[in-house]
């Protein structure tokens, strides 16, 4: 200790006074010292100086230093008082202390050594209870501070015992639980939740010592109250501490925003049942004006009546064109359109694009030109019904707004790895071309470049923006590049999973013609409520031979099968009293004997996935979307019916054939003749490839037999063609071109024999 340290001896004993001054005179304490004889001159010498320690004899003439003790203690800085006495009694110790002495020491170890001993001791003892004092004091005002935040704090703070008795609970908003002024601790939860079942419920999951959170709403408020377990050393559970918190605010923001979700969501369901409804109400009557028009063909009519019949065809299709439009933008906007992962063959889908736009640029005398690159892969998974739309939009546009020159799509493999690859897609024409500043304008809905190209081309301007929107679906991108009057590019570039080589196979598509004959007999119960529809299916039946009964509504069809059997049902899904769905589900779960296991064609307007997965649910084996195709609708029967078809060749078709002769039949009669003796030979020269595996030279001849067979509208043999055209650049096995070689000559020998049958006739 290098400061003088003040010393106060309270002793009235002169003797011991100055014993216990020389013993401290030979300490190393640097001290200071002063005496008095009782406790009132103490009192007084205290009051006017302060001492860092007061040695006080126990035994003061007519009293004990007791009192004087407790002045000494409570003095603003209370200063460390030793007690000294001549008996070694132990209860006098214990009294002192607990009266607030700092040590005990008798006369007989007031010695140099015990002395320095006992002043170090007492005066480290005085800091260390000045510190305690200071950190006393610190944390009282701090929870002061606290406990001052927490009662006006907006949240409640509280705590549980594990008897669910409430040890702690502050907060501003306390009233809210209690009467105002009224006291939570030591009230019991299950009294104070009284009739909050639900939050009485989680209490208990939390008092079996599990994390809790739980919404309770009181009068107009809604708190959010969280309850987290806190355990000893030993794992038990010690107490429950909770918050609740005001939520209303976010209560009530939620709230608006579910209703306005719902209102969003009902909005859009109204919509979509607002364009699933029209165009149901839309495709009924056109499924009358196409059927109707497709019997027409099949009838003997002058070159008049074929244009106007053309015309009617070709308006048709549009506006099932701009139907089917509609319905995949709106499908798109609610998010209901899915994009499918199932294995497709490329070539299969560039061909099927092929042969339905071959026609449209025949007729403008634009060149449609498919390059595919050697090293593109031709199996793969994905959605090939997505990519056909985006390709026959892209492709049908470019025709559209193409005047002369070409339009090509080309394909290329721009990367490939861990079983995917990455392929480009570009789409160029040479025609009118778009200004830049229209690049963005274009993939919006409902928007082209000029009024004047909606007035001279037509259309809604929806394609691109369904093109857009199906290749972002599948996680693509597209880009557009393009000069007035010199053409324009598409190009977007999508990622597919790498298929399982399989056998080529032809195009779903195509359908072969169909013998009549295989019908005949079969019992068919039509359930149909529109009389257009009925007379349709009528004549569409009717060279078919079949015993067909109608009916006009649901109940009506349910009754009569009561009594009869029957071989297929064609069942319209929109009818009175019970509609589609509805006798499907009775005939699959009530009705037992034929009946019960006869296949159901579904007839919808409606073209959503939705209606057909329910179509399938309900028990229908098969759907088909109106206006119906003859041959699509034979096909379906055929399958559903498990019937073989007696003649698998293609179906001749002079239509377009005429309308480049413009009424000359000899014309007709001359191009038929060049067939019959110019397709011989050319079959004959591609036996002598095969047989020497020339594959390059077959695929040269194939490439110009596709020509004429275009012309006469021999599909199937001109697909057949168009895949062997293909395969030898995809270096295919030679047993596989055998194959489709073979099918080709028992198709090509049919055709020369309708051919011939036709040169006959004119």
């Amino acid at each position: 200790m290098n400061q003088s340290i003040k010393i106060l001896y309270v002793e009235s004993n002169e003797q011991d006074a100055r014993n216990f001054q020389r013993e401290l005179g030979k300490t190393s304490l640097k001290a200071v010292f002063f005496t008095v004889r009782s406790s009132s001159e103490a009192s007084l010498m205290s009051d006017n100086q302060s001492f860092d320690i007061v040695f006080l004899d126990y035994h003061l003439p007519g009293e004990n230093g007791l009192a004087l003790l407790k002045v000494l203690r409570n003095k603003v800085v209370p200063v460390p008082v030793v007690v000294v006495t001549n008996y070694a009694d132990p209860k006098i110790a214990v009294q002192m202390m607990q009266a607030g002495a700092s040590d005990y020491i008798p006369k007989s170890l007031l010695n140099a050594v015990g002395l320095e001993q006992c002043v170090r001791n007492s005066l480290r003892y005085s800091e260390l209870e000045q510190v305690r004092d200071q950190v006393e004091l610190s944390l009282k005002s701090a929870e002061e501070k606290l406990s001052t935040i927490v009662s006006n704090t907006p949240v409640i703070l509280f705590s549980v015992n594990p008897k669910g008795e409430f040890t702690f609970a502050k907060g501003r908003n306390l009233g809210v639980f209690m009467p105002e002024g009224a006291d939570l601790v030591g009230e019991s939860v299950f009294d104070v939740f009284d009739g909050y079942d639900e939050f009485i419920h989680q209490m208990k999951i939390a008092l079996t010592g599990n994390e809790v959170t739980q919404s309770l709403k009181f009068g107009d408020m809604v708190y959010q109250i969280s309850c987290t377990p806190r355990f000893n050393k030993r794992g038990r559970l010690e107490e429950i501490v909770g918050i609740a918190y005001d939520v209303t605010k976010r209560a009530e923001a939620e709230e608006s925003l579910m209703k306005a979700k719902l209102l969003a969501e009902q909005t859009s369901k109204a919509k979509q049942d607002f364009i699933a409804n029209m165009s149901h109400e839309i495709r009924t009557p056109m499924n009358a004006i196409v059927g109707f028009a497709n019997l027409l063909q099949d009838t003997k009519l002058s070159d008049v009546q074929k244009d106007y019949l053309q015309t009617i065809q070709l308006s048709g299709d549009n506006l099932l064109n701009l139907i089917n439009d509609i319905l995949d933008f709106s499908k798109i906007e609610a998010g209901k359109l899915i994009i499918e992962k199932e294995p497709f063959v490329l070539g299969e889908t560039l061909l099927s694009l092929e042969r339905v736009l071959k026609g449209k640029s025949d007729e403008k005398k634009v060149k449609l030109n498919l390059q595919v690159d050697a090293d593109v892969p031709s199996q793969l998974i994905g959605d090939a019904n997505r990519l056909y739309q985006v390709l026959m939009n892209l492709v049908s546009n470019a025709i559209k707004f193409t005047d002369k020159g070409s339009v090509t799509v080309r394909v290329q493999k721009v990367s490939e790895q861990e079983n995917k690859v990455k392929l480009k897609f570009t789409v160029t024409d040479t025609g009118i071309g778009i200004p830049a500043d229209k690049f963005d304008a274009i993939f919006d809905g409902f928007s082209q470049v000029s009024s004047g190209t909606t007035r001279k081309y037509g259309g809604t301007g929806l394609g691109l923006a369904i093109v857009r929107r199906l290749i972002h679906l599948q996680k693509g991108t597209i880009k557009v590049t393009s000069e007035l009057r010199k053409g324009s590019t598409f190009e977007f570039e999508l990622k597919y999973a790498l298929g399982v080589e399989k056998e080529v196979a032809l195009p779903a598509a195509i359908i072969s013609n169909i013998d009549a004959k295989i019908f005949a007999g079969k019992k068919i119960l039509l359930a149909e409520d529109n009389r257009m529809n009925q007379k349709l299916i009528q004549n569409l039946l009717a060279p078919l031979s079949v015993q067909l009964t109608l009916v006009d509504n649901g109940q009506a069809a349910v009754d009569i099968m009561e009594n009869s059997d029957f071989d297929l049902l064609l069942l319209d899904i929109q009818m009175p009293i019970l509609d589609g769905f509805e006798v499907a589900t009775h005939i699959r779960k009530e009705v037992n004997g034929i009946n019960a296991e006869m296949p159901i064609l579904a007839m919808t307007a409606h073209a959503f996935k939705e209606e057909k997965e329910a179509c399938y649910k309900a028990g229908m084996n098969a759907h088909i979307s109106k206006p119906i195709q003859k041959q699509e609708l034979l096909k379906v029967m055929q399958d559903l019916l498990n019937l073989s078809n007696s003649s698998e060749a293609d179906v001749l078709d002079l239509s377009y054939l005429k309308s480049l002769s413009e009424g000359n039949d000899a014309f007709v009669r001359e191009m038929l003749t060049i067939f019959s003796e110019d397709i011989p030979q050319l079959m004959a020269q591609l036996k002598v490839s095969m047989d020497a595996e020339d594959l390059k030279r077959v695929g040269q001849l194939a490439h110009k037999y596709r020509s004429p067979l275009s012309l006469l509208k021999l599909t199937r043999l001109e697909e057949i063609m168009k895949t062997m055209e293909h395969k030898v650049g995809e270096k295919v096995q030679l047993e596989e071109m055998k194959k489709l070689f073979e099918q080709a000559c028992s198709l090509t020998s049919m055709a020369l024999e309708s051919v011939q049958r036709e040169i006959e006739n004119h």
